[in-house]
């Protein structure tokens, strides 16, 4: 079967009072959004090296390294495959 994600930034409040565009997904048969990362993490890729090798093609692309900065300090929490599947 096949399936099917959709990506898209939700702002949210960050600790010094401003937004921060975290990238999140939403799955089939899952209620809630979830960060893309905890999905990467889920599937196997748990160091922020891989995740970020998965999203980011070039790493001297600082703009792009910029967006998903806020991406990973929001899934910073979760650190291993079990604890992404539970939060899935």
């Amino acid at each position: 079967s096949t399936i099917y994600l959709q990506m898209y930034r939700k702002a949210a409040r960050t600790n010094e009072g401003g937004t921060g565009d975290q990238i999140r997904t939403t799955l089939p048969y899952i209620r809630q959004d979830v960060p893309v990362v905890v999905v990467f993490r889920a599937l196997g890729f748990v160091a922020d090296k891989e995740v970020v090798e998965r999203i980011v093609y070039d790493f001297s692309d600082s703009e792009m390294m910029q967006k998903l900065k806020p991406s990973m300090e929001e899934a910073s929490v979760v650190q291993d495959q079990t604890h992404a599947l539970d939060f899935i």
